[in-house]
């Protein structure tokens, strides 16, 4: 049991010694550089005191220690260890630990990569740990039950996926890499170094947007294999809090690319370091503060830290905008691109496109917390994010499409159409292929032709390198981008979709498969029985399995869809209910005077009956029938009634009412009724088994998505190498005497 004490201790301790490396740290910035030293020994105290309260969380875990209320809650001896293991982070308390965990081994290596921004980066990089372990203080992760349970609630169904092991952990690096550039925009303001420190900040840049990146195709493929509503991205404002981060991050490495080569956008460096991490802890508020509770299906509950959470946003954004705000007239850069045919030019599109970008989904993302302000809450529909983000993606995929052709500064036409006129002429035939195959609406003709042309741009640029023994990073990126793109486009515009109820042992074709349903296959330890659903198409055939199971930690019901990976297409089998073949409803027209058979009834229309026009009265319409089941006929007479409230159905039943009839529609001038019958099949006694229902999709080339993904990540990674390699200390050697020679004198710190 000292366990969990050692962890709570350990919180406190992290605070206090962030708190005396936050006051070393600005004292030594104030001119007292001695106690820099004590500085760095006070971070290691507050890391180590980090690190050892992760280390009692995980080990409370691990012997399943459930008189603490978190491990209780998440965690239960059943569940095997890997999932254990990440219910470190099943729960908000976790995951705000992991977040300092990682910030802390992020602080680690800046120790050795500040330079001469050292006192300013562990000044704010305190505050921020701050932040966060006062919420670890309010929302102990260590609270202990009065009584100790025997067994823990268990790990959340929908948590218990491979992703659940891995993407989170990527995620809070990915949030957790975004403070540097923050931190590091903030000391290089408050030191007036508007040039120097971006040396320095190109590789965190690149780390946050890989990062966030990795973990956003994470989520997509966790998405896509695990709910079973088809898709991969879903607008939801939990995952737009990773998103708006990634977009801003983008525009950052863009932005520090224009300020080494131009000396231009300075204070939009700054001014996206700040608002990458400030997008950040705004996201954390949002999804944690309950305010999404009825609008994202990832959402937490609120804790009773919400005014904890809007005073780091409000903190934070007043630190980072205000000293940006005070130090922004001395920022002097030159002009962006003054050639429009220029690299200079489509760098600086690409930038507003990923900032505009970034604040569309952040307003979208908003909107509960918005509306909250005027009345109901309410959240936007995901057309707003496509209408709104589609031209600009068109346009960026047009610049990525042109960018390896030109060069930085002024460029000649000859050498524009040397470079573009082999990708142009891939790209209009693979462009005439696809729209052959499938492509028709005019917006996605454009959209996947320029998204052709940018892959193929950029692909003859990575082949050249690899020709010569070298690796384009960027360029790997930007093609893996247009893949994405054009997988986007497949897989969601000119996906096929149906519904289909499925009787066991009674083929049913659609979207050019057979499926028959061969019931149940025997129960895992889980509980989570798979279907067997024979799929065939031609001479090929395979076993599909889609669970459905009870979940007693949801109380409800649970399903996972069955996938099948083509190379050009993705079958997607999701179940949506267990269905009794004998209950039926069937709408059906019948003609006066003839007979149809619906489900093994005999039905026979005989005539319309009118009741009389009268003032104040109801008016009747009613079809005669005669249903016949088995050996017995009867009469019935469905009726469709006109009151002064409009029109009813009043149903007739039959067959000892276990089925009923309605009158759907009347075309008297034709003597013709329209019927819908509902209930027991009169054939229900042959059907001894219940059905399955599934919704079967068919995903064109939705495999570009996932490798148009891949690339932009495995880009990014290559790019982080070099840049960690160019700040090695051989490389920059000169930089680092140079810094020791003009290091200034102690300055008034801006706030």
């Amino acid at each position: 049991m000292i366990i969990p004490y050692l962890g709570k201790v350990a919180i406190f301790l992290a605070t206090f010694f962030a708190v005396l490396t936050a006051i070393a740290y600005l004292l030594a910035w104030r001119g007292r550089k001695s106690l820099a030293r004590w500085g760095r020994r006070f971070f290691y105290a507050s890391t180590g005191s980090i690190f050892t309260a992760a280390f009692c969380l995980l080990y409370s875990i691990l012997t399943h220690n459930f008189q603490v209320a978190y491990v209780y809650n998440y965690s239960s001896t059943d569940l095997p260890l890997y999932y254990l293991i990440a219910t470190f982070w099943g729960g908000q308390e976790g995951t705000y630990l992991l977040w300092i965990f990682y910030a802390a081994i992020l602080g680690l290596i800046l120790l050795k990569r500040s330079g001469k921004f050292e006192n300013g980066n562990f000044f704010f990089l305190s505050l921020f740990l701050l932040s966060v372990l006062v919420i670890l203080i309010k929302r102990s992760p260590f609270a202990l039950l009065s009584n100790v349970p025997i067994q823990g609630a268990g790990l959340n169904p929908l948590l218990q996926n491979y992703w659940m092991t891995i993407h989170p952990l990527v995620m809070f690096v990915g949030f957790a890499a975004t403070v540097i550039p923050f931190v590091f925009a903030l000391s290089a303001l408050a030191r007036r170094e508007y040039d120097s420190w971006v040396a320095y900040v190109f590789p965190w840049g690149i780390l946050s947007f890989i990062s966030l990146g990795a973990a956003l195709v994470m989520g997509g493929f966790w998405a896509y294999e695990t709910l079973g509503w088809g898709g991969y991205w879903g607008w939801d404002p939990v995952e737009n809090s990773s998103l708006i981060p990634w977009f801003f991050s983008a525009g950052l490495i863009h932005t520090l690319i224009i300020h080494k080569k131009k000396g231009a956008l300075k204070r939009t460096g700054f001014l996206l370091a700040i608002l990458a991490f400030l997008a950040v802890v705004y996201g954390t508020f949002l999804t944690r503060s309950g305010i999404l509770g009825d609008f994202s299906v990832h959402s937490f509950l609120d804790l009773g830290i919400n005014s904890y959470l809007i005073s780091s946003v409000i903190l934070f954004g007043l630190l980072g905008g205000g000293i940006l705000l005070y130090r922004s007239k001395e920022i002097k850069g030159q002009t962006t691109a003054t050639d429009w045919f220029s690299r200079e030019f489509l760098v600086f599109g690409n930038i507003l496109g990923f900032v505009l970008s970034g604040f569309l989904v952040l307003l979208g993302m908003s909107s509960p917390l918005i509306t909250r302000w005027f009345g109901t809450p309410a959240s936007v529909q995901t057309a707003f994010y496509n209408i709104s983000i589609t031209p600009i993606a068109i346009i960026v995929t047009f610049f990525l499409a042109l960018f390896p052709a030109l060069t930085w500064g002024s460029n000649s036409k000859e050498n524009f159409w040397k470079n573009i006129k082999i990708p142009l002429a891939l790209a209009v035939l693979a462009s005439l292929i696809i729209v052959l195959m499938m492509v028709r609406q005019p917006l996605f003709i454009i959209f996947t032709s320029l998204a052709t042309f940018a892959f193929f741009s950029n692909a003859r640029i990575v082949w050249q390198k690899l020709r010569n023994g070298k690796v384009a990073g960027a360029f790997l990126a930007h093609a893996g981008m247009a893949l994405l793109f054009i997988g986007v486009i497949f897989s969601n515009a000119y996906e096929s979709r149906t519904r289909i109820s499925l009787a066991p042992g009674l083929p049913q074709d659609a979207l050019g498969y057979t499926f028959t349903y061969q019931g149940k296959d025997a129960a895992s330890p889980q509980g989570k029985t798979p279907h067997k659903i024979l799929v065939q198409k031609g001479s090929h055939s395979f076993v599909a399995a889609p669970k459905q199971f009870f979940s007693a930690y949801n109380q409800g019901i649970m399903r996972t869809p069955y996938i099948k990976r083509y190379w050009n297409r993705d079958l997607y089998i999701a179940p949506i209910e267990e269905v009794d073949p004998s209950v039926t409803e069937q709408v059906f027209n019948l003609q006066k005077g003839k007979e149809s058979v619906v489900k093994g009834y005999t039905f026979k229309f005989i005539e319309f009956q009118v009741s009389p026009h009268q003032q104040e009265a109801n008016q009747e319409v009613a079809a005669i029938l005669e249903v016949t089941t088995g050996r017995e006929t009867q009469k019935i007479s469905p009726k469709v009634v006109a009151d002064g409230r409009g029109f009813r159905q009043e149903p007739a039943r039959f067959n000892h009412d276990r089925a009923l009839v309605y009158i759907e529609n009347v075309q008297a001038d034709q003597g013709e009724v329209t019927l819908r019958v509902v209930g027991q099949s009169a054939n229900a006694d042959e059907i001894p088994q219940l059905g399955f229902a599934i919704e079967v999709s068919v995903k064109p080339f939705i495999n570009l998505f996932w490798g148009g993904s891949i690339l932009v990540v495995l880009g990014g990674t290559i790019s982080l190498r070099k840049r960690w390699k160019d700040l090695s200390l051989q490389k920059n050697a000169k930089i680092i005497q140079q810094e020791s020679k003009t290091e200034p004198v102690p300055e008034k710190v801006p706030f």
